[in-house]
């Protein structure tokens, strides 16, 4: 598991590949949202996603650092 710290805006990811199975890995990087939804509940506030996959996975959180985790962790139980 990545421990993420506010300046860390990228990832290294694990991927295999389709025809053979073997492993490589691909650094992402991360986009931070600042959001602030109108609702009382700040927990939403800062959006991680990676940088050009604006419709693939992403994470939420109080703080950036927050954010980033919940990204890496939804990578994590997706294996991808």
């Amino acid at each position: 598991m990545i421990t993420p710290t506010a300046d860390q805006l990228t990832a290294t990811l694990k991927y295999l590949g389709f025809n053979d199975g073997t492993a490589y890995d691909v650094t992402e990087q991360i986009e931070l949202i600042y959001e602030y939804p109108p609702i009382p509940d700040r927990n939403s506030d800062w959006r991680a996603q990676f940088k050009g996959r604006e419709e693939g996975l992403c994470g939420f959180g109080l703080t950036r650092e927050r954010a980033i985790q919940d990204l890496l962790e939804t990578v994590e139980a997706w294996g991808t």
